[in-house]
């Protein structure tokens, strides 16, 4: 099954579910990873994956900022797979958007901002690439 890239929600995912956010950024982190030389395979956890992306693509920023980003990303993945289990054990935010867990208090703002830092980044990564293929 072939899913794609919808770069309209990793630039805006606050309309979209936390199970539909985390399969895009799933789709474009094994897009990223597949246009790289020298990757050996996509067959590890998404985290791992948004690490060696980092690696491969911010090797102009420091290691400290590249650990930071990496951090950030954790966190981000590791927010949206609570949403997501959330989602799918509480009957009232079942199916809802990152808006309505934002609006009733789900989470925070700077919990909110992790996970935008996250899909902008892709959306960012993703366009560079399609601009270089297309």
């Amino acid at each position: 099954m072939h899913i794609p890239v919808l770069p309209h929600l990793l630039k805006r995912p606050g309309s979209y579910t936390p199970k539909r956010v985390a399969t895009q950024v799933q789709v474009a982190a094994n897009n990223l990873l597949l246009a790289t030389d020298g990757i050996d395979g996509i067959s590890r956890e998404l985290v791992d994956k948004l690490s060696k992306i980092v690696d491969v693509y911010e090797r102009k920023h420091t290691l400290m900022e590249c650990d930071r980003r990496k951090e950030n990303f954790a966190t981000a993945i590791d927010l949206v797979r609570k949403l997501k289990f959330q989602s799918l054990t509480d009957r009232n935010v079942h199916r809802k958007s990152f808006n309505y867990f934002i609006m009733k208090g789900y989470i925070e703002k700077a919990q909110w901002e992790l996970i935008k830092q996250l899909t902008e980044y892709l959306f960012m990564r993703i366009s560079n690439l399609q601009g270089a293929i297309g």
